[in-house]
């Protein structure tokens, strides 16, 4: 197993971000997003992480993701985010499975496709759309959605109300107060029509759980907030040389040597994540404490290095740390990577490559 591509997963500190957000807000539920693989970090072994922590649901974003957790063991209540186009495994509709619903062709999908001896009904979570439109059902529409909910009473249980915030990443955006605003004339709505004691509201995903506590509702969905600050990318020193001033580096000889200095390369190119522009907008890694900026393009499988003219204490095998490191230590957050690959946290989570070993660090 090769360390020369790694992601180390820093799990202790995971399940201290959702512990610690339970022990602030005891009466709140959380709900652990762990779609897309966990944003790349693994979704089997977040999820347990997560409900080693005290998280009350997981959320994914397809059936499959649903089925591959169920099929691995997990038995916590699992919320898939969106309808699915798809024909939906049987196998979940015995299990404590959750569907967000806001169209009534979807509501009429999952009452006629589960089992007509199921013993008990489908959780249903009605997505309103508040103004992001993405999805969701409107104010407008709320009132004969529900009506088609009532229709399938037997089969179909309104168990959650939910939304989405486009600027929760904004302090204090005012789209995010007429969400909010939209939302709470939708849940009176729901309330109205369908008083049920065990009705779970959510709202809020990781930015919104820390600038609007007033949105808290029932539950949070704690997904990047998580995830931000428990990642180290590394590779190493595969070759080095050194090169004269005005000589160029990498594909379109977009990088020259202002000063005779050496290039250092890495196992590690926008195939395991790192983008090929990185370098474009002042893209830096991390050797022994010190910053060095990328050289050139990023390429398919490496990427160069600029060590300037007396790297003696770097040799081939000298760890590179690209994002996170340690702390009281020369650091590079997640955030500053993005500002570099000029992309978002997601992005930069999500598109780390199958072929970076992930490494967990649980003790």
């Amino acid at each position: 197993m090769s360390d020369s591509r790694l992601m180390e997963v820093n799990s202790i500190a995971y399940r201290g971000y959702i512990g610690s957000f339970i022990t602030q807000f005891p009466l709140v539920h959380v709900m652990a997003i762990v779609k897309a693989n966990a944003y790349g970090l693994g979704s089997l072994y977040m999820a347990k992480q997560a409900l080693l922590a005290g998280a009350h649901f997981l959320g994914v974003a397809t059936c499959q993701e649903a089925l591959e957790l169920l099929m691995n063991g997990i038995r916590a209540p699992i919320l898939i985010l969106s309808e699915s186009p798809d024909p939906i495994p049987q196998q979940l509709f015995y299990h404590n499975i959750h569907f967000c619903a806001y169209t009534e062709g979807y509501l009429l999908k999952l009452a006629t496709t589960s089992n007509p001896l199921l013993s008990n009904r489908i959780s249903i979570h009605l997505k309103v759309n508040t103004g992001m439109n993405r999805l969701g059902v409107t104010l407008q529409d709320l009132p004969h959605w529900l009506d088609t909910l009532h229709q399938h009473k037997n089969r179909l249980h309104l168990r959650g109300l939910m939304t989405h915030f486009a600027s929760a990443d904004v302090p204090d955006h005012p789209f995010t107060q007429a969400q909010l605003t939209c939302f709470q004339k939708a849940l009176r709505s729901v309330k109205q029509c369908c008083p049920d004691d065990d009705l779970l509201v959510h709202a809020c995903n990781s930015d919104a759980a820390k600038t609007i506590p007033d949105a808290h509702f029932d539950m949070v969905r704690l997904g990047l907030g998580a995830y931000r600050d428990i990642v180290t990318l590394k590779t190493k020193v595969s070759f080095m040389q050194p090169i004269l001033k005005g000589e160029s580096v990498g594909y379109g000889c977009d990088y020259t040597a202002s000063s005779d200095t050496w290039i250092a390369t890495a196992p590690f190119g926008y195939a395991d994540g790192i983008p090929r522009s990185y370098s474009k907008h002042g893209g830096q890694v991390i050797i022994h404490d010190h910053y060095y900026p990328v050289a050139g393009r990023v390429c398919m499988d490496m990427m160069m290095i600029d060590l300037g003219q007396s790297p003696s204490s770097i040799d081939i095998g000298t760890p590179i740390t690209l994002i996170g490191g340690k702390p009281g230590q020369a650091h590079i957050p997640l955030l500053q990577a993005a500002q570099w690959a000029d992309r978002s946290e997601y992005e930069i989570l999500c598109g780390i490559g199958a072929r970076v070993h992930r490494k967990y660090i649980y003790r």
